[in-house]
């Protein structure tokens, strides 16, 4: 489990898969599911299990938004507001695990 901080500096875990989803929502152009779960290499079920966590556990609000007209047609996801985290200090913790 990795620790993130919230504005107000409270420590919060995380698991490494929800960690791997959010920095894919967060890294990827208007993500689309296939976009998610090439990235993460998680089925189509557990990304969607992951971000109904995400939405439910850390008061997250990640929206999908379509980009056809039909029902269950394509679209992207997009993380709307943080919760429980403080973006900046996620965008910290992605740089010092990156690479190089």
């Amino acid at each position: 489990m990795k620790e993130t901080k919230n504005q107000n500096n409270t420590q919060h875990l995380i698991a490494p898969k929800e960690l791997e989803l959010l920095s894919a929502l967060k890294s990827i152009n208007k993500p689309a599911m296939s976009d998610l779960i090439k990235s993460t290499g998680m089925s189509h079920a557990t990304v969607q299990r992951k971000i109904k966590e995400l939405r439910e556990s850390y008061r997250m609000t990640i929206k999908f938004y379509r980009t056809g007209r039909e029902r269950g047609g394509k679209g992207y996801y997009a993380i709307e507001n943080w919760g429980v985290f403080d973006e900046k200090s996620f965008e910290d913790i992605n740089q010092k695990q990156s690479p190089g």
